[in-house]
C-alpha cells in the first residue's frame, strides 16, 4: 500500500500541479500560507502557548522572494498573470522547505518570456539546495535547465542522459519527430 499524502509531506516531498491550483480571493500570501497551516490538536495547543505567526511570515516572504513575488504587496491572486499563478503555485510548495520539489507541466500556457523567467527560478530553486523533480513538454526549458533528463515515450524510457544527449539519441528524435527519413523529406 501506498504512502498517505501526509506521510508523503512528512518527508519532504512538495509537488506543483498543471493547472493553477489557487485561491482567487486572497492575497498571494495568503495563498501562500494556507501550505503551512498545520491544523493538528498539538499545533493549535503550540500556537496558543508559544505563537509562531512571525516565523510563518518570514517563511512566506522568502517563498515570494525566491519566485520574484513581491511579499510586500497585499496583491490579490486573480490580479496575477498565468506565468505569476504559477510561480505563486511554486512558491506555496517551497514555504515548506520541501526536499524534492515535483514541477508538474509548470510551463504549459505560458509565453516565451514567462517560461524563461521560470527556468531561472527553477535553477536558482535547485542551486539553493533543494533537488527539483521537472516534468514538461517544453523541450526548450528542459534542455535548458536540466543536468539530466529521462524521456518517456508512452510511459516506456527510450533515453536518459545530458542535455546534449538526450539532443542526439536517435530513440527520442524517431518519437518525438519522426523517422530520420521523414524529417529529411
Amino acid at each position: 500500500m501506498g504512502m498517505s499524502p501526509h506521510e508523503i509531506a512528512r518527508i519532504g516531498l512538495r509537488r506543483t500541479w498543471q493547472s493553477v491550483e489557487l485561491f482567487n480571493d486572497i492575497s498571494i500570501s495568503d495563498n501562500v500560507l494556507v501550505a503551512l497551516e498545520d491544523a493538528t490538536f498539538s499545533s493549535v495547543i503550540r500556537d496558543l502557548i508559544m505563537p509562531t505567526k512571525d516565523k510563518r511570515k518570514d517563511r512566506v516572504d522568502a517563498a515570494l522572494r525566491a519566485v520574484g513575488l513581491d511579499p510586500g504587496g497585499n496583491t490579490d491572486t486573480s490580479e496575477l498573470s498565468l506565468g505569476q499563478q504559477k510561480l505563486l503555485g511554486v512558491a506555496r510548495a517551497l514555504v515548506t522547505q520541501p526536499k524534492l520539489l515535483m514541477l508538474d507541466e509548470p510551463a504549459a500556457g505560458l509565453s516565451s518570456a514567462e517560461t524563461q523567467a521560470l527556468g531561472t527560478r527553477i535553477v536558482d530553486i535547485a542551486h539553493s539546495g533543494t533537488a527539483v523533480l521537472l516534468v514538461d513538454h517544453d523541450m526548450d526549458l528542459v534542455l535548458e535547465i536540466c543536468d539530466r533528463i529521462f524521456v518517456l515515450d508512452f510511459g516506456r524510457l527510450i533515453a536518459s542522459g545530458s542535455p546534449e544527449q538526450i539532443q542526439k539519441d536517435t530513440a527520442v528524435i524517431e518519437a518525438y519527430l519522426g523517422a530520420t527519413s521523414e524529417v529529411e523529406s
